[in-house]
């Protein structure tokens, strides 16, 4: 274990998040894997880069931490820039497994054109309220999946003038 991915662990127990199962894997380069709840979301998985974390959320959107979205000073260690991404980190992951931050995967036709977080609580919405919501939803001729950390959320809203 990386003193960076202990970090991640230390702060999500602070959080309150009992250990939901976390496995290291060694390959490649250390990193934290969370088996999914719903195989079409697929695994949660924390990388240490080094120089930063990268929070992979299932099969569809993975996201950087690196310190420097926190308010520590310019003259930061790498230590200091490095316990405040995993801290940012956890924090994500613990909204993330609360279903309080989604993911909607965007594409044109078959091709997909991007992703993003969904945050629920900014919104204003909580997961049972998402399917019934256009929170993530594009328009034009976007078609946009939604998904939670427990599974796909079936969009009850028409999109492109047509049918859910």
């Amino acid at each position: 274990m990386t003193p960076t991915l202990q970090h991640f662990i230390d702060e999500l127990a602070a959080q309150g998040v009992d250990d939901p199962g976390w496995r290291l894997e060694l390959d490649e380069r250390p990193h934290l894997v969370l088996d999914p709840l719903d195989d079409i979301v697929g695994p949660l998985k924390v990388w240490d880069d080094t120089c930063e974390l990268t929070l992979v959320f299932g099969k569809c959107y993975h996201c950087h931490f690196d310190g420097c979205e926190s308010d520590l000073p310019a003259n930061a260690t790498d230590e200091q820039r490095l316990a405040a991404a995993a801290s940012l980190t956890a924090e994500y992951v613990a909204r993330i497994l609360d279903c309080r931050i989604g993911v909607g995967v965007h594409y044109r036709g078959e091709t997909c054109i991007g992703a993003a977080l969904i945050y629920l609580d900014d919104d204003g919405v909580d997961a049972s309220q998402l399917s019934e919501s256009t929170i993530g939803l594009y328009g034009g001729n976007v078609r946009t999946e939604r998904f939670l950390w427990s599974g796909p959320v079936p969009n009850l809203q028409a999109q492109n003038g047509g049918e859910p």
